[in-house]
């Protein structure tokens, strides 16, 4: 099956850095509004995988990010996907010592005088 791409070229600040091998591609760019984050994206080349990159020992992220090198121009083509996603964070905050907010003798005297208990606890996530 054929995903549909997203391409885009464009300038970008001189602290984007990239590196290729025959197995990966790896990028760095500065984002923000004050470009204080670093994002990093290491595509593996065709028929090869992220497992197998780590597998075989061909990602040593010091040696890769030492030898990046800046890139005035960046040309990036990522497959166009959807992810949605809903989690029950019920269990994780029990487990991790929120208990009484479940029950019918939890204390939300801060929030209001009627008593109250949580019943779900939820995330969700969707990105395009």
């Amino acid at each position: 099956m054929q995903a549909p791409l997203i391409s885009e070229s464009r300038k970008v600040d001189a602290k984007a850095r990239g590196y290729e091998t025959t197995h990966f591609q790896y990028l760095d760019v500065c984002i923000g509004s004050e470009q204080q984050n670093r994002l990093f994206i290491l595509l593996p080349s065709k028929k090869k995988s992220c497992a197998f990159l780590f597998e075989t020992g061909s990602l040593s992220f010091s040696q890769i990010y030492e030898n990046a090198h800046p890139h005035d121009y960046v040309k990036l083509r990522v497959s166009k996907f959807k992810i949605k996603a809903t989690f029950n964070l019920k269990p994780f905050l029990k487990t991790n010592g929120i208990q009484d907010a479940f029950t019918p003798t939890a204390e939300f005297s801060g929030i209001t005088d009627e008593k109250l208990q949580i019943d779900a606890f939820g995330h969700k996530l969707r990105t395009t």
